[in-house]
C-alpha cells in the first residue's frame, strides 16, 4: 500500500513467515528505480502487513554484481 502498488492485478498466494501465514499476491513491477538505476520486469509479491521499510528481493538483487566494504553495499548493474 505504501508503494502504491495496491493487490489489482496481483495473483493471490499465501505467504509463510517467521510470524505464520499472511497473505500476498504475486505481480511483476515494470520497472524498478532506485538512485540512477532502473531494473525492468521485475517480479514482486505486495503484503497487507505493515512493515518498516520495502524489501528488495533475489528477483531484483540477481540483477546486479554486490559487494560490500564496511557500512556501504554496492550494487554494479551486470
Amino acid at each position: 500500500d505504501r508503494a502504491g502498488l495496491g493487490q489489482a492485478g496481483g495473483q493471490p498466494l499465501t505467504l509463510r513467515t517467521a510470524n505464520g501465514t499472511a497473505p500476498g499476491w504475486a505481480l511483476k513491477l515494470a520497472t524498478v528505480r532506485i538512485g540512477d538505476v532502473t531494473a525492468y520486469e521485475v517480479d514482486a509479491v505486495v503484503t497487507p502487513s505493515a512493515m518498516p521499510a520495502v524489501l528488495l528481493g533475489n528477483s531484483f538483487l540477481n540483477r546486479f554484481s554486490m559487494r560490500r566494504d564496511g557500512d556501504t553495499m554496492l550494487l554494479v548493474k551486470r
